[in-house]
């Protein structure tokens, strides 16, 4: 399969879901796109680490309740 083959896929797929398929290169530069970027994952990242429970943590629990037992 060549690159040109993989467009096409992208584009089909793009179309049967009724997405808008992106003409030319876009007009922000690279500093803004990341720029953006850095600031949604800043947002993504205070919702994230509210719901974080390592692995660690998850085990301390469980063996806490095991010992209750």
């Amino acid at each position: 399969m060549y690159m040109n083959d993989w467009k096409n896929e992208i584009e089909n797929a793009l179309n049967v879901f009724h997405y808008e398929i992106l003409e030319g290169k876009g007009n922000i530069s690279h500093k803004q796109a990341i720029k953006k970027a850095e600031s949604e994952y800043a947002k993504y990242k205070v919702i994230q680490d509210k719901n974080y429970i390592s692995d660690f943590d998850k085990l301390i629990i469980e063996t806490k309740i095991i010992e209750n037992k």
